[in-house]
């Protein structure tokens, strides 16, 4: 939630002579911020923007190939082949709907959560009968919404980064976050080579520096 805060607020500070068009990508969990945002933004700026929403792994081979001249992204370590500005740091957590999971939040080793149903969300690369070898309650999903609609609907427990679910939503989880405190993610804006100064500005004050 603090990122995203940080997030709107930066967009609103655009100054009014910068007549840019840009190409953006984002993670899909950002979109109503970004949306609500840019809105705020064209009011008082001559900034118009194409806008894809789609995984982090997916924005970032757009960046490399040229699609897209930014994107905003979750990821678990430094980009290494694209320029990069931090915004924030995204937590991690396992959770559950509080009304059927409520001892995830005590629990001290990860066998004391084996027991009880998953919903997964994995990365591009993986596939899912990993999953399924694992145990016969396995759900497993490539789409956000859909995830976060199983854990809203007390469908099972699953590992994803809070920041997904809104303060509301929380409010009706357990979290347990000492048990992969190791996992936390960042959320950068990355952007492409040769890009103008001004844009390289303008990338700079979406992510609030």
């Amino acid at each position: 939630t603090k990122c995203r805060v940080r997030f709107g607020e930066s967009l609103k500070e655009i100054t009014q002579n910068k007549n840019i068009h840009v190409r953006l990508g984002c993670i899909a969990y950002l979109a109503g911020d970004l949306i609500s945002a840019l809105k705020a933004l064209n009011q008082n700026s001559p900034v118009s923007a194409n806008t894809v929403f789609t995984r982090s792994f997916d924005c970032y081979r757009s960046v490399e190939s040229g699609e897209l001249d930014c994107a905003f992204i979750s990821w678990d370590t430094k980009p290494r082949t694209l320029k990069h500005v931090e915004i924030c740091n995204a937590p991690v957590g396992i959770v559950g709907l509080k009304t059927r999971f409520a001892t995830i939040e005590k629990a001290r080793h990860l066998v004391e959560l084996d027991a009880m149903p998953r919903v997964h969300f994995p990365s591009p690369h993986s596939g899912f009968q990993q999953y399924f070898e694992q145990g016969s309650e396995n759900t497993v999903v490539t789409d956000i919404s859909v995830f976060k609609q199983l854990i809203l609907s007390g469908m099972g427990i699953g590992k994803i980064q809070l920041n997904v679910f809104s303060e509301s939503e929380l409010k009706k989880l357990s979290v347990c976050t000492r048990l992969v405190s190791g996992d936390d993610l960042r959320v950068y804006a990355i952007y492409r080579e040769g890009l103008p100064a001004e844009f390289i500005d303008f990338i700079s004050e979406l992510a609030g520096h």
